[in-house]
């Protein structure tokens, strides 16, 4: 089984870089971020209002020893395709 690359129809984003696969859409932040005309800052905001399911730029516990990416080029979020909505409508306000 393969994922698919976002279209305007599967991931309601038309960016080659999102994958949706199983009503999950991920990118890294930078593509997400070129894919809605915002910045990668934006984005992130945004995974504060609209939870995402994966965010690689943060902890899942206090006992990591290792950094999270915070670079938009290599920092990953995944949110529900569903939920891609509600991030581009908090990404354009």
């Amino acid at each position: 089984m393969q994922g698919k690359r976002a279209t305007a129809h599967n991931a309601h984003v038309a960016h080659g870089d999102i994958t949706e696969y199983g009503g999950i859409a991920s990118a890294y932040v930078q593509a997400w971020a070129d894919a809605l005309n915002a910045t990668p800052e934006a984005v992130v905001r945004a995974a504060s209002q609209v939870p995402p399911l994966v965010d690689t730029g943060t902890s899942e516990s206090s006992y990591e020893s290792h950094e999270r990416p915070t670079d938009p080029a290599l920092r990953c979020i995944a949110w529900t395709s569903e939920d891609v909505e509600r991030v581009r409508a908090v990404v354009g306000s």
